[in-house]
């Protein structure tokens, strides 16, 4: 049963095309395994992106941008490696996949708040904390002045209401 399935797992990794790497990675240097280090951290920075919305999650950039140190820390090489003026000779091209994986994540977490602050819109989801609280307190204030208003009515109501005999007992006339 296990020689089918190393057999099956054979036959479908022959079936599968080969990942075509750039011309800048060779299996001889460390080149290969920044390459896959870049693809990997590429899709965790992609996943955070997919899963947080708002402006605030996106404040600290490590989070959602790939950096050099991380890639160097990660296959083992000091950064200066992956510098083009003094690194390898395949620095050039990692940096060029580098910037332009980072781009294609910006591109991606500007769609991403954009589309959250245009869901956002309007009404209370679009104020900020203290505007909350500043309306909360007016509306509170407002509806004091209101039963206010509504206990003096009610008490001239009752009052007019009364006959003038019963007033003049009260001492309200």
């Amino acid at each position: 049963m296990s020689l089918e399935l190393l057999q099956q797992q054979a036959e479908y990794e022959s079936k599968q095309k080969p990942e075509k790497l750039p011309n800048w990675v060779s299996s001889s240097n460390k080149s290969i395994d920044a390459w896959y280090c870049l693809k990997s951290l590429e899709s965790l920075c992609q996943e955070y992106i997919n899963t947080h919305r708002k402006p605030s999650d996106f404040s600290k950039t490590s989070l959602w941008q790939i950096r050099v140190s991380h890639v160097a820390k990660a296959i083992n090489v000091k950064p200066a490696t992956l510098d083009m003026a003094k690194g390898s000779k395949w620095a050039s091209g990692f940096r060029s996949a580098l910037d332009a994986s980072n781009k294609r994540l910006l591109e991606d977490k500007e769609k991403r708040v954009g589309s959250y602050l245009r869901a956002k819109g309007k009404g209370n989801a679009s104020k900020t904390h203290d505007e909350l609280v500043k309306k909360c307190q007016k509306i509170q204030k407002e509806l004091e002045d209101e039963k206010q208003r509504n206990a003096e009515e009610l008490w001239s109501n009752r009052l007019s209401e009364l006959s003038l005999p019963v007033r003049q007992l009260l001492g309200l006339n």
